[in-house]
């Protein structure tokens, strides 16, 4: 069952509870929901997260890819501006990879 768009605040949220309490099934049900939710739209605000929480480093390769095939779809939302300019160390990696 696909969790709502509106979610991607919401599992942020319970990664930081689950790392602050070191609650490993929690962490991986978010990872599940993360992986299942992310889209166009999300994707940078999960890449932040993940980057975040190094528990999750493990889903960072699924959204290197999901962002190299929809890469110019994602840097024409309005997101991609505020995004390079407030992560440039991740969208240095991000380019990084996506060159590969």
């Amino acid at each position: 069952q696909r969790v709502p768009l509106a979610s991607a605040d919401c599992t942020a949220c319970l990664v930081h509870l689950a790392s602050k309490y070191q609650m490993d099934v929690l962490m991986g049900i978010c990872k599940d929901v993360l992986v299942s939710i992310v889209d166009v739209f999300n994707v940078l605000k999960i890449i932040k997260v993940v980057d975040k929480y190094p528990e999750l480093s493990e889903i960072s390769v699924k959204l290197g890819s999901f962002f190299k095939e929809n890469f110019e779809v994602i840097v024409i939302n309005d997101d991609w501006s505020e995004f390079m300019a407030t992560n440039p160390a991740l969208v240095t990696n991000l380019l990084r990879a996506f060159a590969k």
